[in-house]
């Protein structure tokens, strides 16, 4: 018999995970999962905010919740500080919290959120585009420069992200 053969969706994996501990908020997780993961963010709110009402201490029900409501003003930073409440150390949501001050044009507060989210993941590219509209927003071409050095360095496998970066960076300073 192959493993294969064996192994079950998650969404059946949930199925059973509710069927059988209706009152333990893993199986609402994992549905919640998989339809934002389909592309469904309304169908998932419900097992999220359900596995959230059964006490659910997993930052990541928050910061998927926070997802669903990207769309919303103010509750997606309701969860993403909810999620950070339970983990500090989760990169993903501070990446979010800054990204929502950036489309505010709350550069400092970009900063603060997206800086703290590099210092914890910093081999991810999207938080190098992010700090450095932060930097120009504040008028701070020095740092942008320095972020850019940086990059290079801990994205060196990455040229044609780096070749991304550069460009961005040639046009928000000659914007500013």
């Amino acid at each position: 018999v192959s493993l294969n053969g064996l192994w079950k969706s998650n969404y059946a994996v949930a199925s059973e995970l509710i069927q059988h501990y209706p009152h333990l908020p893993q199986g609402y997780v994992i549905l919640g999962k998989e339809y934002l993961m389909a592309g469904l963010k309304e169908e998932a709110k419900r097992p999220l905010e359900y596995a959230a009402a059964l006490g659910s201490n997993d930052p990541r029900v928050y910061y998927l919740l926070g997802i669903c409501h990207l769309s919303s003003a103010e509750i997606p930073e309701k969860y993403f500080k909810k999620a950070l409440a339970l983990e500090p150390e989760y990169f993903a949501p501070y990446d979010l919290l800054g990204q929502i001050a950036l489309s505010r044009k709350d550069y400092t507060e970009a900063l603060f959120y997206l800086q703290r989210s590099l210092e914890l993941e910093h081999g991810w590219p999207g938080h190098y585009y992010s700090l450095l509209q932060a930097y120009f927003g504040l008028d701070r071409p020095q740092e942008a420069e320095a972020l850019l050095e940086k990059a290079r360095h801990n994205l060196k496998d990455e040229q044609d992200q780096i070749r991304r970066l550069e460009e961005l960076y040639r046009k928000l300073e000659r914007m500013d």
